[in-house]
């Protein structure tokens, strides 16, 4: 027995290490810069010498995230002007991951040293005008992560922040000299022609924009096809019927899907969540009172459930995987729900229910950002914010929806609110474009593992997010024929939702660790019970290891990766609004470049009309 703790001991420090996890993009941006002097001019940038890092192996620093780190850093610090494409930049950046010295073998603090060759380029005589290596090294304590892995990754996190950290600051000191191309760079058009006479459109105000292509934070590499499994298999049919632009359809194979999970034996687990894509594609469908009341039973739900898991789940999740389990919905689901509730309060004309709903915005707001709002910065919904604002405009609560507004850093809405005469007819268009990232299954192992009771069968299963491809190129707006505008992003809830993922990580780990700790407990312990029962027995000590691996192989092979979330949720949201209509019946067209939608619409004078779509292609 001695032997066996001792063995323990030792297996349980190697799983506590955990599944290695790539540096995070964000977590290698430096809150702090030392830059003497601001560069004028504009830099493209490229990088090399990370690698891809393997969940079985240890944390690496892709080039991937490492430039998109420095991207965000030059950004941030204002070390160059601009970021541009290579053909329109003053200098070119290289920086070459040399070196990144890491621990061979765990350790309580972890300290890695990164050295990079920073290179700049002057792109109009090819002359070098800087090369040098940089060493920096960063510790990461055993109070800053448990698991070894998750310090590992934060250690490499922190070599490469102070990395940039020097490499910016030893380019802000160079005399640079060159032909800036950043006049050269034409502003975006402010042609007016597009507006219709005694119609004023409102684009999205400064800071709507969410990120720049080079800002823009990337999920993990995927593989080109994505296998589906288990919860997105299961509703596949109703994905691709919200492809294909048929609501109906798509609220019929939810609607078969709920009920199966109601019959004896069925998914019950998945009762709530069944509910939101029920509810979803209700509301796309114009079935208002079905979205209605799926939505609010499901948040319903979700508001109690945290802290309910039965230990019976809880330990069959350890045992087996999460889809034992209740769902609980993340909370970006959790802040869609109110904001779609007000939409079919007003596609019902129930102005008093969407009121409620709107409170109700307010006070989940609060809850999952405001009690911390660096920590959930990343969650701040501009949807139900906007919606909030004009919820409060329509009461003439016009200081409440200046808040709002001033929250959302529309200063040109507060302006227009102030300088506003009397009651206007607007119209407020608000389109759900493409589909949510969706989850796909990632599996390791299964592998042999020597040990002094034989070998056992270590493996796997979790989940990964894929960004869903859209065939939508543009979104041009029509009223009666004639051009208003073109809708504006108001929301990236992909980059929520992935950032989301990123910041669950550690908590995955930590999960996958304790699984795996199970298997060898279950494995080793039924191997010495079996060689204790079998040992004045010939061969059967043998036999009985090969039943124990057999049986160990069928646990791994069905253990499965929780794919389930809110799959009808939009990758992004945009919006358009036009002001100072006359009231009528009018035709709203809206072009996505690959498919055209229409309705008819009423709108009604002296009031805020909204109107929405659903693009899911």
């Amino acid at each position: 027995m001695k032997k066996f703790m001792i063995f323990f001991i030792a297996v349980f420090a190697g799983i506590v290490s955990g599944c290695a996890a790539g540096a995070v993009s964000t977590k290698m941006v430096p809150l702090e810069y030392s830059i003497q002097k601001k560069q004028p001019y504009v830099v493209a940038v490229q990088t090399t010498g990370g690698k891809e890092t393997n969940p079985a192996w240890v944390s690496q620093i892709s080039n991937e995230s490492f430039k998109e780190a420095l991207v965000e850093s030059i950004n941030k610090s204002g070390a160059f002007s601009a970021i541009v494409k290579a053909d329109r930049a003053d200098y070119m950046l290289d920086v070459d991951i040399v070196d990144l010295d890491q621990p061979v073998w765990g350790g309580i603090d972890m300290t890695v040293t990164m050295t990079a060759k920073w290179k700049l380029t002057s792109m109009k005589d090819k002359a070098v005008v800087f090369q040098e290596n940089i060493t920096k090294p960063y510790k990461a304590a055993f109070g800053d992560a448990l698991i070894a892995a998750e310090r590992l990754r934060l250690a490499n996190e922190g070599a490469a922040r102070e990395n940039i950290r020097e490499g910016l600051k030893k380019l802000s000191e160079l005399p640079l000299t060159a032909e800036s191309k950043v006049a050269s760079a034409k502003p975006p058009s402010t042609d007016a022609s597009v507006l219709i006479k005694q119609k004023e459109v409102t684009s999205a105000p400064a800071g709507v924009e969410q990120a720049s292509v080079e800002q823009r934070a990337k999920p993990d590499e995927i593989p080109k096809i994505i296998q589906r499994s288990g919860y997105t298999l299961e509703y596949e049919p109703m994905v691709a019927s919200l492809t294909k632009g048929d609501p109906n359809s798509a609220l019929t194979h939810a609607d078969t899907i709920y009920n199966r999970s109601q019959k004896s034996g069925g998914p019950k687990q998945n009762k709530y969540l069944s509910l939101l894509e029920r509810g979803k594609t209700a509301l796309a469908a114009g079935k208002y009172d079905q979205c209605i009341a799926d939505l609010q039973e499901a948040e319903k739900r979700f508001l109690t459930i945290e802290g309910t898991i039965s230990l019976t789940e809880g330990f069959g999740s350890i045992l087996t995987d999460d889809t034992a389990m209740e769902y609980e919905a993340e909370m970006h689901e959790k802040l869609m729900i109110s904001p779609y509730l007000i939409l079919a309060y007003i596609g019902k004309r129930d102005f008093d229910g969407a009121r409620v709903e709107r409170n109700r915005t307010i006070t989940k707001i609060n809850q999952y950002i405001q009690e911390k709002p660096e920590e959930r910065a990343y969650l701040e919904n501009p949807f139900a914010r906007y919606l909030t604002a004009l919820m409060y405009e329509m009461e003439d609560k016009t200081d409440d929806a200046k808040i709002e507004y001033r929250k959302l850093k529309w200063d040109q809405e507060t302006a227009r609110i102030d300088s506003k005469k009397g009651k206007t007819t607007d119209l407020v268009i608000l389109l759900d474009v493409g589909l949510a990232p969706q989850k796909y299954q990632k599996k390791w192992g299964p592998q042999k593992i020597p040990t002094p009771q034989g070998s056992v069968s270590l493996g796997f299963a979790y989940a990964g997010y894929a960004p869903v491809p859209t065939e939508v190129k543009m979104s041009n707006i029509y009223l009666n024929e004639k051009s208003v505008g073109e809708a504006k992003l108001l929301y990236d809830l992909e980059k929520t939702i992935i950032t989301q993922y990123d910041k669950n990580k550690p908590a995955l780990e930590a999960k996958i660790a304790a699984r795996m700790t199970t298997k060898i407990l279950a494995q080793v312990g039924a191997k010495m019970a079996a060689k204790e029962v079998a040992k004045n027995i010939p061969f059967a000590s043998l036999f009985a290891d090969i039943l124990v691996d057999a049986a160990a192989q069928t646990w791994l092979a069905n253990e499965q990766a929780d794919l389930r979330g809110w799959l009808s949720l939009p990758k992004q949201i945009k919006y358009l609004r036009v002001n100072g209509l006359e009231p009528g019946e009018n035709t709203i067209k809206i072009d996505y470049g690959s498919g055209v939608e229409t309705k008819k619409i009423k709108v009604e004078k002296d009031r805020i009309n909204i109107v929405y779509f659903a693009y899911a292609k």
